[in-house]
């Protein structure tokens, strides 16, 4: 499942993090934001987070939550969810889906627990300027998970381009091979 999302937190829309989609607490999709910045719509001059949710067959309408982590650590847990699609293509540069939420002062925040073997267990934490310090020393299993994640997103997104390419080669195939050719004549 596509989504292009825009974060939205206390009113400001976040381009420093990272924004995590999670079905039934398993990590299922990671992006960065983008690298340019959206050129028209309601988020002109802002980045969107192109975000590849991956499913099995059994994930077909299971609820898509969404976290995300901000430059120094700290996690927000977004409350927006959607039903899982596969093959859906959710917003758009022009439109994107909005997530939004918001922060309260001294409000705990969630943290995973490294001990989990999925790394999926959520503890709470207060936020506090030793707080950031310690979510960035971050177990080594963290890195390369990020970068898995971050890998198969590359990977599905290279796909879905030469999937959309190979059908746009066979469709022009196609109607090449159904218009009839004209003779073309030499000038005189």
């Amino acid at each position: 499942m596509c989504l292009v999302v825009a974060v939205v937190i206390d009113g400001a829309v976040a381009e420093d993090g990272d924004l995590a989609a999670f079905v039934n607490g398993e990590l299922r999709g990671i992006a960065r934001p983008s690298s340019y910045k959206a050129p028209v719509g309601s988020y002109k001059g802002f980045k969107t987070y192109n975000l590849m949710a991956y499913g099995q067959v059994d994930t077909e309408g299971a609820t898509v939550t969404f976290q995300y982590r901000h430059s120094d650590g700290r996690l927000t847990s977004l409350t927006q969810t959607k039903s899982f699609q596969k093959d859906g293509f959710i917003g758009s540069v022009i439109e994107p889906f909005v997530i939004e939420a918001t922060s309260a002062a001294k409000k705990p925040v969630a943290k995973l627990d490294a001990a989990s073997p999925a790394g999926t267990q959520a503890t709470t934490v207060e936020p506090t300027s030793t707080g950031a310090a310690a979510a960035a020393a971050a177990p080594s299993e963290k890195p390369l998970l990020f970068l898995a994640a971050l890998a198969a997103s590359a990977l599905a997104i290279i796909l879905l381009a030469f999937t959309l390419c190979l059908r746009r080669v066979r469709a022009a195939k196609a109607d090449a091979d159904v218009e009839p050719s004209t003779p073309g004549k030499l000038p005189a």
